[in-house]
């Protein structure tokens, strides 16, 4: 499979933050994520293409270019890093995958990372509202 994965968000234009001191910043924690994700998957013998926005200075302008940047490509599969912060806890809280049209696949890649990280899988979860 060819797959482009990008790093939610941008540069400049940040995603989540939770309170410090211990706050998860959503772009940092995306950008060390999308390598490692990349690195496993051409393990796995697929072709995979990365993507960071470090030029866009509002969120319409990083939507667009994030998408722009996908749609250019010839692909099989998107990915899409995001995180979501709280309050501060002693462990992670859990993944979910947010899907347009394979459930089945965003299913088995929730449980995946559910499994390997330790974490409560929240499942596949279809969203049609999202710009991505």
């Amino acid at each position: 499979m060819r797959i482009v994965i990008s790093s939610g968000h941008a540069k400049d234009v940040r995603g989540a933050k939770g309170p410090e001191p211990w706050g998860l910043d959503e772009v940092n924690e995306a950008r060390e994520i999308v390598p490692e994700v990349a690195m496993r998957l051409r393990a796995n013998g697929h072709e995979v293409v990365e993507f960071h926005d470090d030029i866009s200075q509002t969120q319409d302008e990083n939507l667009k270019r994030i998408v722009s940047f996908h749609n250019s490509q010839k692909r099989d599969l998107d990915i899409s890093v995001h995180l979501n912060c709280y309050i501060p806890t002693s462990g992670g809280r859990g993944t979910e995958v947010l899907y347009v049209t394979q459930q089945e696949v965003a299913a088995k890649v929730s449980a995946a990372i559910a499994e390997a990280g330790g974490l409560i899988n929240r499942g596949a979860h279809y969203r049609a509202d999202l710009f991505f």
